[in-house]
C-alpha cells in the first residue's frame, strides 16, 4: 500500500531526522533490557501518547494537552538531558498537568508513579496528607484492608481505626491451642457452677 504521507515534506523530513537519530545513537538495535535500548523505548512511547491519536493512552495525554518540548522531539536530546533509564523505573512527569520537558520529568518507579496519577486518593490523618499507598507502606497495613477500614468507619478518618495493627493470622497449631484454652475455661466454669449448686444445696 502506497504511504501517501510522504508527499507531505515535513513528514519526509521528519521521518528522516528519525531515520538519522536512529543512525547516529544505534539505541534502537541495542539488546532489549538494556538501559539504552530502554531510554529509547521511553522516548518512543512518551511521543506515542502525546501525539498519536490512535494510541489507546492518548486521551489521557495529547487529548488534555500534554505535549512535548521541542528540543525533546530530537532522541539525543532527551537523552543528554534524562540520562539512561535506571531498571525498573519510566518516565515520569513531576507535575501531571505540564508537559515532557526538561524541569518536569524524572525516572520513577511503578509505586513512585502510582502515587503521582491524578487519580490518587489523599487521605488526611491526624493533619497529615498522604496517599492511600503511603499510609498503606508506612504502617504495614495493605491498602485493601484501608479501604475496607474506611468504608466500615463511616468515612471518618480516625488513626486508631484506620491506622491500628492487623492481628496476625494464626495457623494451625494456634488455632487449636485458642480453641483447647477456650474449651479448658469452659469447663471449668461447668465445674465451678456444680460445685456451688452442690454447696447451696
Amino acid at each position: 500500500m502506497r504511504d501517501y504521507t510522504l508527499n507531505n515534506p515535513s513528514e519526509v523530513e521528519r521521518r528522516r531526522k528519525i531515520a538519522a537519530a536512529h543512525t547516529m545513537h544505534g539505541h534502537r538495535i541495542m539488546p532489549k533490557g538494556s538501559p539504552e535500548y530502554r531510554t529509547f523505548i521511553a522516548w518512543c512511547s512518551m511521543r506515542q501518547r502525546c501525539f498519536d491519536k490512535n494510541c489507546k493512552s492518548y486521551p489521557s495525554y495529547g487529548g488534555r494537552g500534554i505535549s512535548v518540548a521541542p528540543e525533546w522531539m530530537e532522541y539525543l536530546q532527551f537523552w543528554a538531558d534524562m540520562g539512561a533509564a535506571p531498571e525498573g523505573k519510566q518516565l515520569d512527569r513531576i507535575d501531571n498537568d505540564g508537559n515532557y520537558e526538561p524541569g518536569n520529568c524524572r525516572w520513577a518507579t511503578r509505586s513512585e508513579q502510582c502515587r503521582n496519577r491524578r487519580s490518587s486518593r489523599i487521605l488526611k490523618i491526624c493533619g497529615q496528607e498522604k496517599t492511600l499507598a503511603e499510609w498503606s507502606e508506612l504502617s504495614g497495613i495493605p491498602s485493601s484492608t484501608i479501604r475496607m477500614r474506611i468504608k466500615y468507619n463511616g468515612g471518618v478518618l480516625d488513626e486508631s481505626t484506620i491506622l491500628s495493627p492487623v492481628r496476625e493470622k494464626e495457623n494451625a497449631d494456634q488455632k487449636r491451642e485458642r480453641l483447647d484454652r477456650a474449651a479448658a475455661e469452659m469447663r471449668a466454669k461447668n465445674s465451678k457452677g456444680t460445685l456451688e449448686v452442690t454447696h447451696r444445696a
